[in-house]
């Protein structure tokens, strides 16, 4: 069977119906995206006492945590769902705060901030918060 499917190949081939391609090919690495919900935007205002962090994400964020420096802040912030849209290509991301004690920071500090599930397991990257003018109270 197989030297009929090798001359029938032979014969495709020699009258142009065929053609083989000889090489190696190469694999590309798919880079996905290993978090399931993203912090879009954040940004930081200050008050005499209290830091502000708002923002926006998308996907099942409950909580977030920040650091100053790589230092951790408490876990908290108030994350409000992503409203429905009936058209499922279009989504409306939701908007999040997050206060923290002002003393922590000093200007020049770098603020992050990632977003938790349920069981306070990160979901987000770490996004840098963009420092805002000092607000007053």
């Amino acid at each position: 069977m197989k030297k009929i499917i090798s001359i029938i190949a032979v014969l495709l081939v020699a009258v142009g119906i065929l053609t083989i391609h000889t090489g190696t090919a190469q694999a590309q690495e798919v880079k996905s995206d290993p978090f399931s919900a993203h912090i879009l935007t954040a940004s930081a205002t200050f008050g005499s006492q209290t830091g502000n962090i708002t923002g926006s994400y998308d996907g099942n964020v409950v909580s977030a945590v920040a650091t100053i420096n790589g230092v951790s802040l408490p876990i908290g912030g108030e994350f409000r769902e992503l409203i429905y849209h009936p058209n499922p290509s279009i989504q409306i991301p939701g908007v999040f705060h997050y206060s923290f004690d002002v003393t922590k920071y000093k200007k020049g500090d770098v603020i992050t901030i990632t977003g938790l599930d349920k069981n306070n397991n990160p979901i987000t990257a770490a996004k840098v918060v963009t420092i805002g003018p000092p607000l007053t109270e």
